[in-house]
């Protein structure tokens, strides 16, 4: 049986073959299980952190003349913590962003699964690409309205998604501190082809397709162009990430371990 977790539980995609509930705790008890999220990470709430000299500071917003703006507080412990005990050295003047619930939302998914496997696709990077000084130096949040992304956080407010990338590292070490075994990391490109994803039929030759009418041609060439996106190497088919862990499961012959590039 399949289940569809959102907290909101009205804008989720009705599929007849998933039962939709709001939290783990609906759903019913299994010895083994397959989990499967995507960009669920990257939409928790987090912090906005730039460094000071040897000084952290958090950014809050404020209003200032009717309008949104940002302001500079001392940062919470908790985040002086996060990057100490992870080794991580900002830049003067380096911007950081960070969720402390990457971790802990992990962890109970984890404990979810006695046994099973957890695949995770998000946009993110290991800690030492995520936090680079030159590479990231403003972070990496952002803003999405229709299709369109920026970087100027404050406008609009509710009308825009916030998102910021995930430190995968902190999934990776929740997972194997658990006895999850780490079986794959990597781009989401590789993922879908070692799985196959190139013998799909939308991915097939158009000239093999059979097509009724101009209406559904034209959605075949959209719907063939989003699965392109999802494997090419200079689309979200290199921005997104996999990760994926198991436990009690085995560690080899799983088919996204193939070698491909």
């Amino acid at each position: 049986m399949f289940f569809g977790l959102d907290r909101n539980l009205g804008r989720a995609q009705r599929d007849p073959r998933v039962t939709y509930v709001a939290s783990l705790d609906e759903i019913p008890p299994a010895e083994t299980r397959l989990i499967i999220s995507n960009e669920l990470f990257d939409a928790l709430p987090f912090a906005r952190l730039v460094q000071r000299g040897e000084d952290l500071h958090e950014l809050w917003v404020t209003e200032r003349d009717g309008a949104l703006d940002w302001t500079e507080h001392e940062a919470d412990a908790r985040y002086v913590d996060y990057f100490a005990e992870r080794g991580i050295e900002l830049d003067d003047g380096q911007f950081a962003d960070v969720s402390l619930e990457w971790s802990a939302l992990y962890d109970e998914l984890c404990r979810f699964a006695p046994r099973g496997l957890i695949v995770t696709f998000d946009y993110g990077l290991p800690q030492t690409k995520l936090f680079r000084g030159r590479m990231r130096r403003f972070g990496t949040a952002a803003a999405y309205s229709r299709q369109r992304v920026s970087r100027d956080l404050l406008i609009n407010p509710g009308e825009q998604d916030l998102t910021a990338h995930i430190n995968f590292d902190d999934l990776r070490r929740t997972g194997e501190g658990q006895g999850f075994a780490t079986l794959f990391f990597d781009i989401q490109a590789k993922f879908l082809l070692a799985l196959g994803a190139a013998e799909h039929e939308l991915l097939q030759p158009i000239g093999e397709v059979a097509i009724d009418s101009a209406e559904q041609g034209m959605a075949l060439l959209d719907a063939r162009d989003d699965a392109k996106r999802l494997i090419l190497p200079d689309s979200i088919g290199a921005d997104i990430r996999v990760l994926a862990q198991a436990r009690g499961m085995g560690r080899d012959d799983w088919r996204f371990q193939t070698r491909l590039f």
